[in-house]
């Protein structure tokens, strides 16, 4: 063959049935009775080249190889140099590089003999596995679904079904009948069948889970963030005829309304109190002692609005007992006939005056217990009246004044004005029970209120002139609050410290103010105003920086809608120093706006910042 290493020969005598053998140093080509045979030298592969086309093409060219082992491949020399594309290794395991191709109808047999267990395409983008005859898994790549099929699908226990390919979203078990579902990392859902429970997330850490009904926009929710129940829609306990104690607690120890199914009535414990209107204008309730039917506002009506209801109010042998005014629009019967002899006998009792605006008939005696004139009343001793006092008529009034023990000092009721002149102190309450006070304004909406349930004077549509502000010198870190408004802040020290907003976010304090200086050169850390919620609260405005100890040059910081800017940060030196000040009031929900001049040193830096 042209080389000097390698010859044909014939060996007849040695291999027996051997023709011709070609021989170099690492191999032999022998040609035997049965066919052609490789072999490689100690320790090397026995291989064979194929070359069509007389190797034009590095694509026409490849390498079939018998390494020592016995793993057989196939290599082709398409890239420049033998890339292997096949492997078959002595358990009987066929190794592809890439990928392997069946013609559509075709089968991938899994059991060897051609029999019962294969892979098959049965239609368009649809492949069916087989075991035996049946068909237990169909992939369906045009409904983009994947159906097991006649057999359950088992899972061993501590393993997981993923459903993202491999990443963290699955279900699994732990092997003690606890089934977990875990969506992003997050594990949401447990099946519990130990305790018989299914939990959704786990303590302190809750989903939100609703559940529809029928009817568009009905649901059930469990709201997470609220810690409760949201129902919207009807809400149905038990079935008629068969139903359950329904119990709602309250905010105090002990104080609760049942529904109580055995007994088929709606129950209150004592001091737990039936409301009704907009601002618990009727109250009904029972404090242990005596039962209240209250009413705070309007009037209160007792099958009045039907002509010829009859009502009855205490029992036959019971004291009823009327603690205001009693106004009867049509007559009164008393049918008692005890005669009276003195102020707490008869049939009928007034411990005050009886103001008689028509003709007054009596019958019997009239005993009077002081000096009566028909004309006036002239009384010289003391008098107690214990029911309502009128003086005048309407339209028609007189002077009332009410003398205290200094000179000088009285309260007037001034028929000429149609009010009153407080000469002396003005006490409303006394110390930790007050009442509400309002000072109404000439502007209509307009007035002060001093609101004795919040402890608090509110302004509405009115302001105080010439009034001084409150300050608070700030040496730690805190949280404002809406109490504060209207406060100024002076940052005093020179390790810093945080001032946290108020969360805006329900609306409720558009309006509120607070005023910030700073009084100190800083030598650690920052002075900072910042949002609550940074993520939502923004800070809208602007600050005009002037460079003090330069060329006062000066720049304009401004933050507007889409910046996402919730805090104010100064470091003492290029983002404000001693002598800046700002102002920042809540003008929408979570939005904050800001408006003031600091004094920097050096090149100015802004101070907005985003936490």
């Amino acid at each position: 063959m042209g080389s000097s290493s390698t010859s044909w020969k014939t060996e007849s005598n040695t291999h027996a049935g051997v023709s011709k053998v070609f021989s170099s140093s690492t191999w032999d080509a022998i040609v035997t009775s049965s066919g052609l045979r490789i072999s490689g030298a100690e320790t090397r592969p026995a291989l064979m080249e194929l070359w069509a086309d007389e190797g034009d093409n590095n694509a026409d060219k490849w390498k079939w190889q018998v390494a020592d082992g016995g793993l057989m491949t196939w290599a082709s020399l398409t890239s420049g140099s033998y890339a292997t594309k096949l492997t078959l290794n002595t358990s009987g395991d066929v190794i592809p590089a890439g990928e392997i191709g069946v013609t559509a109808t075709n089968k991938i047999y899994l059991d060897g003999d051609g029999g019962h267990t294969y892979i098959h395409e049965s239609g368009d983008d649809i492949l069916d596995f087989y075991v035996g005859t049946l068909n237990i898994l169909k992939l369906d790549e045009a409904n983009d679904k994947a159906e097991v099929l006649g057999a359950d699908l088992e899972i061993d226990s501590n393993k997981k079904l993923y459903f993202d390919g491999g990443g963290d979203t699955y279900m699994s078990d732990n092997g003690s009948d606890l089934l977990t579902v875990t969506v992003g990392g997050a594990a949401m859902m447990n099946f519990d069948q130990d305790n018989s429970i299914i939990n959704v997330g786990v303590d302190d850490t809750g989903y939100d889970v609703k559940l529809f009904g029928a009817t568009s926009g009905k649901y059930w929710l469990w709201d997470e963030s609220a810690d409760g129940v949201v129902q919207i829609g009807t809400l149905t306990v038990g079935v008629d005829d068969t139903g359950h104690d329904v119990k709602f607690f309250g905010a105090t120890s002990g104080r609760y309304m049942l529904w109580d199914e055995s007994e088929d009535a709606l129950k209150f414990p004592d001091s737990t109190g039936a409301s009704f209107g907009t601002g618990d204008d009727l109250v009904i309730s029972h404090n242990g002692t005596n039962s209240y039917i209250s009413n705070s506002n309007g009037t209160l009506y007792i099958a009045a609005l039907t002509s010829g209801i009859p009502v009855t109010i205490g029992h036959t042998t019971s004291v009823t007992t009327i603690n205001d005014e009693l106004d009867v629009t049509g007559t009164v019967d008393i049918n008692d006939t005890t005669d009276a002899s003195s102020t707490t006998t008869g049939a009928l009792k007034v411990d005050g005056g009886v103001g008689i605006a028509k003709k007054l008939y009596v019958g019997t005696d009239l005993d009077v217990d002081g000096v009566t004139n028909l004309d006036a009343v002239d009384i010289d001793g003391t008098v107690q009246i214990d029911g309502s006092l009128s003086v005048g008529v309407n339209d028609t009034g007189y002077d009332v004044k009410f003398f205290g023990d200094t000179a000088s000092r009285f309260w007037l009721w001034d028929t000429s004005a149609d009010g009153v002149v407080q000469y002396g102190s003005l006490t409303v309450g006394v110390d930790d029970t007050g009442h509400d006070v309002k000072f109404f304004g000439a502007t209509s909406g307009s007035h002060m209120l001093w609101d004795e349930s919040q402890d608090k004077l509110i302004l509405t549509n009115a302001y105080l002139e010439g009034a001084k502000l409150s300050y608070e010198n700030v040496t730690a870190n805190d949280t404002l609050t809406e109490a504060e408004s209207g406060k100024l802040f002076i940052f005093n020290d020179a390790d810093g410290a945080v001032l946290t907003l108020p969360d805006s976010g329900g609306g409720d304090l558009i309006g509120v103010t607070y005023h910030f200086y700073i009084a100190v050169t800083i030598t650690s850390n920052s002075h900072k105003v910042v949002c609550t919620d940074t993520t939502n609260e923004k800070i809208h405005g602007q600050l005009h920086a002037i460079d003090v100890d330069g060329d006062a040059s000066s720049n304009i910081w401004a933050a507007q809608a889409g910046d996402s800017f919730s805090a104010i940060t100064t470091d003492g030196t290029t983002k404000a120093q001693i002598g800046s000040s700002f102002t920042i009031t809540n003008i929408a929900a979570d939005v904050w706006h800001i408006n003031g001049n600091i004094h920097c040193a050096g090149t100015p830096a802004t101070p907005f910042a985003a936490s």
